[in-house]
């Protein structure tokens, strides 16, 4: 579906193109006098003004390998260890030290052969361990009271009584004086006096302020 300002429509090119097309020296023109060009503009104008030809891809050829039996190992699996069996590491069994001939001993040794070759003849016997001789204990009767029950006594700060509440409620007597020195000694302006009659007028101890 095409519109009637589809057809009559003309692409424009626009100056900016223009001016901008104009502008741009091609790479095949000779270089001005007293103008050097860099190493990409060099390679460049090599480039473009050769008469080069479009290379064609090349693409390697599929070879036909020889039918030969497939053994069913790959290289991978040959040189992966993961995937053989495990096999538990070989304990470390310490070689036995050959035997120089003499007689070495230690310090230890030495100290106490003297004991050992008396022990051995005889002249020397082995103490046996000792013991301790377990006394009876005599009968006595059980009071049924034990020494830290007599020696225990009670600290000084005792328990508090239980605070229980009353079973009914006391009113005390009012002992307060809310009469303080500014309102025992005030006495109102002479104008208040005079409009208020005598049974409304305000006494200095009933005033309040």
């Amino acid at each position: 579906m095409t519109t009637s300002y589809q057809e009559s429509f003309y692409a424009k090119k626009g100056d900016r193109i223009l001016d901008y097309r104009d502008r741009r020296p091609p790479l095949n023109t000779p270089a001005s006098p007293r103008h050097f060009l860099t190493i990409k503009e060099e390679n460049a104008a090599i480039a473009t003004s050769g008469p080069w030809e479009r290379l064609t891809l090349y693409r390697p050829q599929e070879a036909v390998l020889e039918q030969q039996p497939f053994s069913g190992r790959t290289t991978q699996r040959d040189t992966f260890t993961a995937h053989y069996p495990y096999i538990a590491p070989k304990p470390h069994v310490q070689e036995p030290i050959a035997k120089l001939p003499g007689i070495f001993e230690t310090t230890l040794d030495r100290s106490q052969r003297c004991i050992i070759d008396a022990m051995m003849e005889g002249s020397i016997n082995r103490t046996l361990t000792a013991r301790p001789i377990q006394n009876p204990l005599p009968n006595i009767t059980f009071e049924a009271s034990t020494s830290y029950k007599e020696q225990y006594r009670k600290p000084y700060h005792s328990r508090p009584a239980p605070c229980t509440p009353r079973s009914g409620f006391e009113r005390h007597p009012e002992t307060r004086d809310f009469i303080t020195t500014k309102s025992a000694s005030y006495l109102p302006p002479v104008s208040q006096r005079d409009s208020m009659n005598n049974s409304r007028a305000i006494t200095p101890r009933a005033a309040n302020y």
